[in-house]
Parts: C-alpha cells; structure tokens; sequence
C-alpha cells in the first residue's frame, strides 16, 4: 500500500506542499551510518538500497521501492543512523523537515494522527514480513534485544487473538443453526470483553509508544477479518484519515443501534456500542444538554446560544424544544461541511422563533473557528465531544476564545471522557484515538482558562464528565 493511501485527498494535498523534491543519482549515498536523522523521505520513483557496511563486499539487507517511505522511525525517537542507504537507480523523492511536520502537527491535529498511524502500520508491515533491516533511528540493524521485543509482540498478539477468534468462528457456527441462540450473543460479548480487558493491561505494561502501536497493530492484523464485520469498525475503516470526528461514527454511537455483516457482525456491533466509552458518549450529550436547557428555560428573551458539538444535529434536537418558547439564535460550528448541510435539512421543521447560522469552522483553530461569533454576544456555549480531540494547549485555547464570546455570567456546557478500560483497544485496534481527562483535569483547564466552574459531573459509569461553568464578572443567565 503506498504510504499516503493513507491520507484523505486533502490531508495528501498539504503534506504533498509542506515536502520538498529531492533527487540522488544511482549509486550516490543519501544516508550514512552515524548520522543524525529526523527528516523523513517518500520514494516517488527509483529504488533505494539498504547497506551493511560490516561486510566487504557491502551487503543489501533490503530495499525500499516507490510508494515507501524511509527515516520514519528517526522522526518518532531521533538517532545516529545504524546503516547506510544508497540509491540502485536514480531516485526522485520528497522531503519532509521533522520540524516542518511538527508544526504542521500542532495546527491540524488529525493530520498528526493519520500521519502516526501511518508509520505505526508501516512498522508493523515490517515486523510482519520479517525484514531484517527494520529501522531504529531512520535506517538501522536491529539490535538483538529489539529482534526479541518484535518476536514478543508477534506472539503476545496471537496469544490474545487466538482464543477470541475461535470463540468468535464457535459462534458464527453455532449461528447459522440457532440465529436467535442468546447464549451465543453472551459468548461473543464475553470474548470481546476479555479482550479488552487484556489489551488494557498489554499496552500499559509496554516501554514506549513506539512498542504500543507496533502492539496495536499487529493485534489489529489478527482480529481484522472478525472486527471488520462490525457496523462501528465498517465506519471506522471507511474514512481513517478523519475517524476521531467523523460525524457518521458519532451519529452511529449515539443511535446505539447494532449493525453489520450478518448476524454475528451484529451481534459484535451491539457489543462495541454498549463499552463504556460509547455509553458515556450518549450518555454525557443527554445530562449536558439537559442542563444547558434548564439553565436556558430561566431567562427571558431571546437566547444567543453558541454550540460546537461532536454530533451537532443530535445536540440540537434536543436543545430546540427547550428553547422555543423564549425563542433562541443558534450559531452552529463544525469543521465537517456535510454534517452542517445535514442540520440545514432539517430548517423547515424548526419553530419560527428558532433561528440558526451555520459557521464551517475548526475547532483546533478557536480563534479563527469562532471569529464569526462576537465578543460578549453569547448567553451560552456548548462544547460537547469537541475535547475528546484536543491537547490541553489547544483546550485552553478553545476555552480562553469561549470565554471572549460569553456574556458576564453567562454559561459554559463542556464534555469530556475520562479513563477507562476500553480506551486501549479503542485506540489501538480500531484506530479511533481520544484524549483523556477526569473531573479534576477538566475542573483545573476551565479555571486556567478564567471560568468559574460550577459543577462537574460524571456519567456514563464514570467515563464520562460533564462541565458547567460561567463567564467571571456580573451575574446574569448562569444564576440558577
């Protein structure tokens, strides 16, 4: 698979500008042994060889053919390289500066991950294929011990699938004979949730990040052709480059409804909908909305109601009922055009004394997400999922930019998802990454970004919490 299959067409155009072309002539050197490396490269065209200057004549361990990409593992953890790469032919690459990716990194965060998940599945295609030439500080022999920790994690992957997939083949057996057999659905939802249990232990006791993508990863590769068949991993697979807010996800988690390949698939949906992690999402939107509605129903007037939700057509179902009879102006941001075209539909059915403004913007950018939204207009502002996304810098930035927006007094509904057991397999196995954040984490991030919390709460079984604070200065609609 060429390296940026794994990027969306716009996520390809901007690392495709942020690269710089490089040419080597056949038989020049590109990398040498002992250098320090960092920058990562994309063959284009040409062929790559890998030298192992420990031998005369030189020996070519491997090569790397177009569509590859070399030094990824110098970009993770940077080290003096441990080989030598010369070019077979004439070779056209791009490249790009590890400071130019990092900064890039810190503006779209979802390019970050694609990218890392990206390398991660690189890694792994080489762990698997047994390539003696795996790279440790751009391109490296690997030392004995790292030899062992790849077999380790080869074999702990297969330890940990082998029963679940055999529970999982016994089912689908069984199924086909009996496809309303309850103790079935038990067994299936039993096996899946000792996997999660186990991965959560794996990944915790693992040295470094390097090791847990690698671990992930190659689990991954074992429980594909199962998890595949489930309607939350099918959504999953379909978009990866923008998973972690793909509305569609959201919208499928907040139904609760299984779905998939046939009825075992079904059956794992189902299975997958009701971890903690998805029951707290339905969960928190519920308890958030349902505070910000009696917090509104206090007022008199029309309401100025800024919302930027994970699931925006979801959020504002339930808030418009509430809000009718005061009357309310609705600014909805979302970096997904389709999501905000799909709330649009729904206008004709909104009361007269519901007005709504549709604003394209991302939140990992708060200050050009909400330009639109005058400072000091807003009775209220609803973040609901939008943190499960965000590093804490960029948290305190969306909170500081809220603050700005907000009317002395008036309120804040933030969501966030704690810890939880599910969250290694979430992350590691089905590609969907969240930041995690307590009660306390959540309390601390509103008071550094000037609010004045007023409760924080839990639900979901703990997982997830629910903020509610005010704007400092006059009290006004957060008076309840």
């Amino acid at each position: 698979m060429d390296f940026l299959d794994h990027f969306s067409p716009e996520q390809r155009d901007r690392l495709v500008r942020l690269a710089t072309p490089v040419r080597v002539a056949r038989g020049e050197r590109m990398m040498r042994q002992g250098e320090r490396g960092g920058d990562v490269y994309y063959v284009e065209e040409g062929v790559l060889e890998v030298l192992s200057r420990g031998s005369n004549p030189e020996i070519v361990l491997s090569t790397i053919q177009p569509g590859e990409v070399v030094g990824e593992m110098a970009f993770v953890e940077p080290a003096p390289r441990a080989a030598d790469v010369r070019a077979a032919t004439d070779v056209r690459l791009r490249r790009w500066l590890r400071e130019a990716l990092l900064r890039a990194f810190d503006e779209q965060p979802d390019l970050g991950m694609a990218f890392y998940r990206a390398l991660a599945r690189t890694t792994v295609r080489r762990i698997r294929s047994l390539q003696r030439s795996a790279v440790s500080g751009g391109l490296a022999l690997p030392e004995p011990d790292e030899l062992a920790a790849d077999r380790d994690i080869a074999r702990r992957a297969d330890e940990l699938a082998t029963p679940v997939q055999r529970a999982w083949a016994e089912a689908e057996q069984r199924l086909r004979l009996e496809p309303a057999a309850a103790e079935v659905e038990g067994a299936v939802r039993a096996a899946l949730l000792a996997m999660v249990e186990a991965v959560d232990d794996w990944i915790a006791g693992l040295r470094g990040e390097a090791e847990r993508r690698a671990a992930g990863e190659a689990l991954a590769f074992e429980m594909r052709p199962y998890l595949a068949r489930a309607g939350l991993v099918q959504l999953l697979q379909d978009a990866p480059e923008r998973a972690a807010g793909d509305p569609r996800v959201l919208a499928h988690v907040l139904l609760g409804r299984g779905s998939g390949d046939g009825r075992l698939g079904v059956i794992l949906d189902e299975a997958l909908l009701d971890l903690p992690t998805c029951r707290a999402m339905r969960q928190r939107l519920d308890r958030a909305t349902a505070c910000l509605a009696e917090l509104l129903g206090a007022g008199e007037g029309e309401a100025a109601i800024t919302l930027a939700p994970a699931a925006p057509g979801a959020a504002l179902a339930r808030l418009v009922p509430e809000v009718a009879g005061r009357g309310a102006a609705f600014t909805l941001v979302d970096a997904d055009r389709e999501a905000l075209e799909f709330v649009d539909v729904g206008h004709g059915l909104r009361p007269r004394s519901v007005r709504l403004r549709l604003v394209l913007g991302d939140l990992a950018r708060p200050a050009r997400a909400l330009a639109d939204v005058p400072e000091g207009s807003q009775d209220a502002l609803f973040l609901d999922g939008i943190a499960d996304h965000l590093p804490e810098k960029l948290l305190l930035d969306l909170l500081a930019a809220a603050a700005l927006r907000l009317r002395p007094g008036g309120v804040l509904v933030v969501t966030a998802l704690a810890p939880s057991g599910d969250a290694a397999f979430l992350d590691r196995l089905l590609g969907w990454p969240t930041v995690r954040r307590d009660g306390d984490a959540l309390h601390d991030a509103l008071v550094a970004a000037g609010f004045e919390p007023r409760a924080v709460e839990r639900c979901g079984g703990g997982t997830g919490v629910v903020g509610i604070a005010r704007s400092t200065g006059a009290t006004g609609l957060a008076r309840a």
